[in-house]
């Protein structure tokens, strides 16, 4: 099926330069009919002296730790000396042929490389190469060989060997350490030509490729109560082709924008395949199979159209039409088949998966005078899922009979309709009020039909030179047409929280406030209440604030000093049901997280230096509480504790040549209930990757030289 998707995307390719061939035929003859001059397209980055100018930076980053916490995001590569190199380029010409070229990075796991070149007004190529690297955790064990494949194999020793929990325990010499980490690669080529002041086409290509490995949780066995668990190493080998091609028409009164869009999506592992480490009853299979996801392609036609009738009144009006299929082979119920009931035969040989969907929207604005501003909007769009309706009779585990089971293939028509309008009251207030209703009509799901309202109010006020505030306030509530569960088994008191009924509430403001000509003060405020009324059991209520101030002074004209204090939380309280009739136990879950930062920076205070000190801190907690009359308390608290210090500053050697030194210390400590202290055989029947605690304390220093050649 991969071979089958890059053949698609080669005769997508051939048939946009097709089309895009006959842009420029048909722009070429419509530019001598009009002998219009090129406009002026200035590149997003081209200098305004014709002078070319580059610059050239070389540094190293070393690093004390091999965390992968404080790796995570930092493109490091554990205890090591990394080595960074940075290009910039700029070179514009009389004949108004330019290059830009930005390259940063490029010693590291994150990379970047960003390439436009062209003439001004007449045509741009444009080139980009991003490369990242995402450590989420390192030293995971695992007794499995095979990592980054679909088949995942124990030594024979191996296979089959654990019971119980003892014997998880007797292996614990024989797991090895993996890195749970995904790379991404995207390479992007785009064309853009202007034919004359009123044509232009654009034809791009992208291509993504990701790898690594993510968790994954599988399980074996003949029933719920004897089954045995694996927290897996999965593995990523994605890859996604897009082609996108348009053209575009500018007049004095019409804008128009036509386009087609192609992406192709390719997993190399169509499943996952593993070795049965354990060996208990119900489990005497050598191996198991899950699913991973397939390959899958969409199309989409796109218009865009704008009007200006007149200085006070715009419309615009868009429209998309696509598809998305998936055709894979779909995998056999379980690849056990002892038990000759269990060699059941699939209702088709693919998938056969496909969904159109289309989108409208117009909107129209308007100034119904100096004071008064209005704007509307109708938008309607449709999933329309086409995939075969048919009976599956399914394994359970690999190893259970489940029920006969239909697919639901869902569709979606969505009707929205938005009502702004804005007023100026004076020079130092405005105003402005929005209005929306939305209706989901919905097929095979609890509910056909819901319907959300809301009314929001925005108010800006200047009082003085030296004040300025904002309030904002929105409510929204959402309805539906009846409720009734699609899935046996499932609750009838139960509501899916995105279904459900439902009132909101969201408040925020802000304060600016100038204490003096080198200080100022910035507050600002949010709260957010939504009450799902119609609940017993479920999600009953969320409520979340967020408290902010940042200060901001400069002193003695040379220092600058900065500092912000926020307190964040996230609160939702949830009931449930041991009895499946009425509520007995509710969880209440508590996030919260406050951070402080003090920053000094100085500035021309020597001639030739620029330093400053950044410190931050953070501090995150989450708590899961119960109110039951069972038995069993709370879960443990988690929290964790960040400080960062940064010391950094520059020197210049001469106008064209400069020295910067940074050096970072950073501590972390967290309590985690499901790492701390985790062995094996501590969780009966359940093999994890024993992550470990991520605690750590770092030093990262930062060197770097850079020339300006002019």
């Amino acid at each position: 099926m991969r071979g089958m998707n890059q053949a698609k995307f080669v005769t997508h390719v051939f048939f946009c330069f097709v089309v895009y061939a006959g842009f420029q035929v048909c722009g070429a003859a419509d530019e001598a009919e009009l002998d219009d001059e090129p406009t002026v397209d200035r590149c997003k980055f081209c200098p305004d002296l014709l002078n070319p100018s580059a610059e050239l930076a070389i540094g190293t980053w070393i690093a004390s730790s091999d965390a992968s916490k404080f790796d995570e995001y930092r493109a490091l590569q554990g205890r090591t000396v990394n080595v960074d190199l940075g290009v910039k380029l700029h070179y514009l010409d009389e004949s108004a042929k330019y290059l830009w070229l930005d390259a940063q990075q490029l010693g590291l796991a994150s990379r970047y490389l960003s390439i436009e070149g062209g003439k001004q007004g007449s045509y741009r190529i444009d080139f980009d190469y991003k490369q990242s690297r995402h450590w989420q955790f390192g030293e995971a064990k695992t007794p499995y060989l095979g990592v980054e494949s679909d088949k995942l194999s124990l030594s024979d020793s191996l296979k089959q060997s654990v019971n119980d929990a003892d014997d998880l325990q007797t292996i614990k010499a024989q797991l090895h350490n993996i890195d749970v980490a995904q790379s991404r690669k995207q390479l992007a080529f785009a064309i853009n030509k202007t034919f004359n002041k009123r044509w232009s086409s654009r034809i791009g290509f992208r291509y993504e490729k990701k790898d690594g490995v993510i968790t994954s949780g599988a399980a074996i066995g003949s029933a719920y109560l004897n089954a045995n668990s694996v927290i897996l190493p999965e593995p990523i080998d994605y890859q996604t082709r897009s082609i996108d091609l348009s053209a575009l028409y500018s007049g004095n009164i019409l804008q128009a924008q036509l386009g087609i869009r192609s992406h192709f999506f390719d997993n190399a592992n169509e499943y996952l395949r593993w070795d049965n480490l354990f060996t208990s009853t119900g489990s005497e299979v050598s191996e198991a199979q899950i699913a991973l996801p397939p390959s899958s392609q969409h199309h989409q036609v796109y218009v865009r159209l704008g009007a200006q009738f007149s200085e006070k009144t715009q419309l615009f009006y868009q429209l998309n039409v696509g598809r998305m299929s998936q055709d894979d082979t779909l995998l056999p119920y379980t690849i056990n088949t002892q038990d000759q009931s269990f060699n059941r035969s699939l209702p088709h040989v693919s998938a056969e998966a496909r969904v159109d969907h289309l989108h409208s929207q117009v909107k129209l604005s308007h100034r119904a005078t100096e004071e008064l501003k209005l704007d509307g909007a109708l938008i309607y769009h449709e999933r329309n899922n086409k995939t075969p309706v048919s009976n599956y009779d399914y394994v359970i585990l690999d190893l259970a009979d489940g029920d006969n089971r239909t697919n639901n293939p869902y569709d979606f028509k969505d009707y929205t309709a938005k009502l702004a309008s804005r007023y100026r009251w004076s020079e130092v207030l405005n105003s402005e009020v929005l209005l929306r209703r939305d209706v989901k009509k919905r097929s095979l799901q609890a509910t056909n039909k819901t319907t959300e309202d809301m009314l929001g109010i925005k108010s800006k006020l200047n009082a003085f030179e030296s004040l300025d505030m904002s309030f904002q306030y929105r409510y929204k509530k959402r309805d539906y047409d009846n409720y009734a569960v699609t899935l046996s088994g499932e609750n009838p008191l139960m509501r899916k929280y995105y279904l459900a009924k439902m009132k909101q509430h969201y408040l925020s403001g802000e304060l600016f406030y100038l204490l003096s000509e080198s200080t100022d003060l910035n507050l600002s405020l949010e709260y957010g209440l939504t009450d799902y009324h119609d609940t017993d059991i479920g999600l009953t209520d969320a409520q979340n604030y967020h408290v902010q101030l940042d200060i901001n002074s400069m002193v003695f004209e040379f220092f600058n000093i900065s500092g912000y204090a926020a307190l964040e939380q996230y609160r939702s309280n949830q009931q449930g049901s041991t009895n499946g009739s009425t509520a007995d136990w509710e969880a209440i879950n508590t996030d919260q997280v406050a951070s402080l930062g003090v920053g000094v920076h100085a500035k021309e205070l020597f001639e030739r230096i620029e330093f400053g000190i950044n410190y931050t801190m953070s501090l995150a907690s989450g708590k899961t509480e119960y109110e039951t009359s069972l038995s069993g308390g709370d879960l443990p608290d988690f929290e964790s504790t960040r400080h960062t210090v940064n010391l950094y500053g520059t020197y210049r050697l001469k106008e064209n040549m400069s020295l910067r030194l940074s050096y970072l210390l950073e501590s972390y400590n967290e309590k985690n209930w499901q790492t701390d202290e985790l062995a094996a055989g501590d969780i009966p029947r359940v093999l994890t990757l024993l992550e470990e605690n991520h605690d750590y304390l770092a030093n990262l220093v930062f060197l770097s030289y850079a020339y300006q050649f002019e």
